[in-house]
Parts: C-alpha cells; sequence; structure tokens
C-alpha cells in the first residue's frame, strides 16, 4: 500500500504486481516462430508488388488488370494460411 498525499488530501493507492514475480508469457513449439513472421511479410510485400506492378503497368488493358488480383489472393492464402493455423492449434 502506497500513500500519496497532497496539500489537503491523502489519496491511498494499492500498486499490485511491485516486488511479485508474473507468470512467465506462454511460449512454446505451437507460437509462430520470428522467421515465420518475416516470411509472411516478404510473402506480403512481394504480392502487392507484384499486384501495383501488373495493375499501372504500361499496358492498360482489361485483361491485365483482371489478373492484377490474383496476387492479393495469393498473399492472403500464404500469408493467412500459417496464422490461422496456428491460432487453430491453441484452441
Amino acid at each position: 500500500m502506497t500513500t500519496v498525499t497532497n496539500s489537503d488530501q491523502a489519496l491511498a493507492v494499492d500498486v499490485p504486481g511491485r516486488g511479485e514475480p508474473r507468470p512467465a508469457a506462454r511460449t512454446g513449439p505451437s507460437e509462430l516462430a520470428p522467421r515465420w513472421a518475416k516470411a509472411v511479410a516478404f510473402v506480403a510485400a512481394a504480392g502487392i508488388a507484384v499486384h501495383l506492378l501488373l495493375r499501372f503497368s504500361s499496358a492498360p488493358s482489361a485483361h491485365v488488370r483482371t489478373f492484377a488480383d490474383i496476387p492479393l489472393y495469393v498473399t492472403l492464402v500464404a500469408g493467412g494460411l500459417p496464422l490461422v493455423v496456428n491460432l487453430s492449434r491453441r484452441l
């Protein structure tokens, strides 16, 4: 219990956690490794870059713009699937 006093008032504040050990964070083999996070970020950046190149290419035909969204779908599946699998393992 810590007491803080002001000129006219006294306030008692209970500060939990000081000196008490905190529970350890959950770590284990099912947790997403940092290398996977880097791979997902790289796949996302590459997919967005390819999408932008196809979308704003010098040949603005409707045929190219139709296929410009495919890298985004691949990025969504390739980046989201490992995250969903990891979350489903925790349930």
